[in-house]
């Protein structure tokens, strides 16, 4: 393949809510769009590390931006995806955002020319439908929720949560739930949340103590009977082999922009098969550029439990036409779909 031209477009979008964590509050994703161009197709990616918590977010970006386009633009001759790969892996192990961008340009464009979805490029029996778990916020009414819902712990208040998870229960007792902490309790309260909330139906606790604590996973997961998801402490494949071998997590929640893409999360979920752990996908707050990009990873690799692919709604007022109560649907459109608006 012959990449004709390489555009890099910045983008600064106001989130239509407010996204909350224990720890930040975002309003804003900013980032860049990296558009190849061969022939008469054109292949998009996003990059968009988040603030204070993609681990490439205070490095040089840019630079190595700039600096990747360059090494493509120096290519006189055609070449295979497969030596495009490596040129990225070989520059880019310390810049997973870049990673996923450059990565997700490519296989639209090669899925584009082939005219078939992204997911059907990398898998052909890929799952054409994802399952997506609701979030709960206080401005939702009760019937706007499925099955599964996440919720986010702010703060270590017990009978908060206990009361707001009654209240779904006494209207759908079928309710599975995924407390979302983000670090924000110590051993000690993790312990005594694991206690309190037994008979909840709850999936699991995600990251529930700080990185900084991850050496007390190993005895938490232990001693509780609900299952333990880690989410921030998960930031490359070898911090994914420590917690497999401290036997640190139930289940892992898996960014592909943290991670570095496609490539690198399927080599996770391989090796997590094989420890038994359930791996769950999310995004990282993404325009749609990158939760198309998401959505099509985890298709590809036949996830089948709810994700947490709840997040279109930080963009978009209504539902996107391919989302269908709370179900995502990969169409037949080629690449990652509907991307023409990103290309002018």
């Amino acid at each position: 393949m012959i990449i004709d031209k390489i555009h890099l477009k910045s983008f600064k979008i106001k989130l239509l809510n407010d996204f909350k964590t224990s720890k930040k509050t975002y309003d804003f994703r900013y980032g860049w769009y990296v558009i190849l161009v061969s022939e008469n197709n054109k292949g998009i990616g996003e990059i968009s590390p988040l603030k204070e918590y993609s681990p490439d977010y205070n490095k040089p970006i840019l630079e190595k931006i700039n600096f990747i386009i360059k090494e493509l633009n120096l290519l006189k001759k055609d070449f295979d995806n497969d030596y495009y790969m490596n040129l990225l892996n070989y520059h880019l192990n310390d810049y997973p955002s870049v990673l996923f961008g450059f990565e997700t340009a490519l296989y639209d464009l090669l899925s584009k020319k082939k005219g078939i979805p992204l997911a059907k490029y990398w898998n052909k029996n890929y799952s054409n439908i994802l399952y997506s778990n609701s979030i709960f916020t206080i401005k939702n009414k009760i019937n706007k929720y499925n099955t599964v819902i996440k919720i986010k712990v702010v703060k270590d208040d017990i009978e908060k949560y206990k009361s707001i998870m009654n209240m779904l229960r006494n209207h759908n007792k079928n309710i599975k739930f995924r407390l979302d902490f983000n670090g924000c309790l110590n051993f000690e309260r993790a312990i005594k949340w694991a206690d309190e909330f037994l008979g909840y139906n709850i999936e699991y606790f995600e990251q529930p103590m700080p990185p900084n604590l991850d050496k007390m996973l190993k005895d938490l997961c232990s001693y509780s009977q609900i299952p333990i998801a880690i989410d921030e402490s998960l930031v490359n494949i070898d911090s994914i082999k420590e917690m497999i071998t401290n036997n640190s997590a139930d289940v892992f929640i898996l960014k592909p922009m943290i991670l570095g893409g496609y490539h690198k999360s399927k080599s996770i979920i391989e090796l997590a098969n094989i420890h038994n752990i359930k791996c769950i996908f999310t995004t990282t707050l993404e325009s749609e550029i990158g939760f198309l990009a998401n959505i099509h990873i985890a298709a590809a690799l036949n996830i089948k439990d709810h994700c947490g692919f709840s997040t279109w709604n930080l963009f978009s007022q209504q539902p996107l036409n391919y989302i269908k109560n709370f179900n995502i649907l990969i169409g037949d459109k080629p690449g990652l779909g509907k991307t023409n608006e990103y290309l002018v």
